[in-house]
């Protein structure tokens, strides 16, 4: 299957642009000197979008910002840059974070909004902010950045850094690390600046390896099959044997294909409109149709963690 996915991505004709995350609601203005420090503090928190109860899944996470309803890392950035503009920039800075009242968190990612883990994602706030002002010798988001881009492998250099951080050291595929880095590198300041000749591991979070199951680049066992498809609790080990093996299937699609990371991530990261959570796929508008074994009572493992 890695082969065939590998060979329809090799003869497909991409036109892929590079997002470059300067949506006015979402994102700073281009220059804007609070920009780093709000990148860095908010991609801390792209993860977790979607609701569960005693059992498992129930449905993905939407909430309303200024009338409009908004689903998943949307809704975070929106919430985000509306607070960005609302408390001035210095709300990111990280002095500010690590002593950030409940109160002013809330004003943040409000309770109402029903993100996911409200208190631990607070606690992880004042953990970053904490971070910069107690470690020994710490290195600023500008440090980082300087040292990074003066490296022989600015992206290597740039993510074994970040992961010293809290709420960037837990994860061992980096899904946060490298959508940080993917910003930082895109944005027209172009703050880090990653050479051509590294490579960009995939993006493992919960939407590729739905994609990823339902295509059949990964066998499960009988009980694995069953539990993705009830959409019912997993533990960590299958949760993890299940994400390493995307990780691991994608890499081989990339290689195999002779398409960047940034192309086959597009692909699969979009096939989300054609194969969603909660509807029927509509396989006949998605280009891997062909070859797909069509395993669409599949979904991603569900376990609630801070990685994607």
């Amino acid at each position: 299957m890695v082969k065939k996915v590998a060979a329809t991505i090799k003869n497909l004709s991409l036109e892929v642009r590079a997002l470059d995350f300067m949506e006015e609601d979402k994102f700073p203005t281009v220059g804007d000197p609070g920009a780093l420090d709000y990148f860095f503090a908010v991609t801390m928190h792209d993860y977790g979008f979607w609701v569960g109860d005693k059992r498992g899944y129930v449905e993905p996470l939407y909430g309303e910002v200024d009338g409009k309803r908004l689903k998943g890392s949307n809704l975070l950035w929106t919430l985000s840059m509306k607070v960005y503009r609302e408390k001035g920039p210095e709300f990111f800075d990280q002095v500010n974070l690590a002593v950030l009242r409940s109160s002013d968190f809330d004003s943040w990612l409000s309770r109402d909004i029903s993100l996911q883990d409200h208190s631990l994602r607070h606690k992880m706030v004042l953990l970053y902010g904490t971070y910069f002002m107690l470690s020994q010798n710490p290195k600023s988001p500008q440090d980082i950045l300087l040292e990074s881009n003066q490296s022989k492998k600015p992206l290597e250099t740039f993510l074994r850094e970040i992961s010293k951080i809290p709420g960037y050291d837990e994860d061992p595929l980096f899904k946060k690390n490298l959508l940080l880095a993917m910003i930082l590198a895109n944005r027209p300041e172009k703050f880090l600046k990653v050479r051509s000749e590294e490579k960009w591991p995939p993006i493992v979070d919960y939407h590729v390896m739905r994609v990823a199951l339902r295509l059949g680049l990964i066998e499960l066992s009988l009980i694995e099959y069953d539990q993705l498809a009830r959409r019912v609790y997993v533990d960590y080990w299958t949760e993890a044997q299940i994400r390493k093996a995307t990780f691991d299937a994608i890499e081989m699609v990339i290689l195999l294909s002779g398409k960047p990371m940034s192309e086959i991530d597009f692909l699969l990261w979009s096939a989300r409109r054609y194969c969603p959570e909660m509807t029927k796929p509509d396989c006949s508008k998605c280009c891997f149709d062909d070859v797909c074994k069509k395993r669409i009572q599949l979904f991603q493992p569900i376990l609630r963690t801070t990685n994607y």
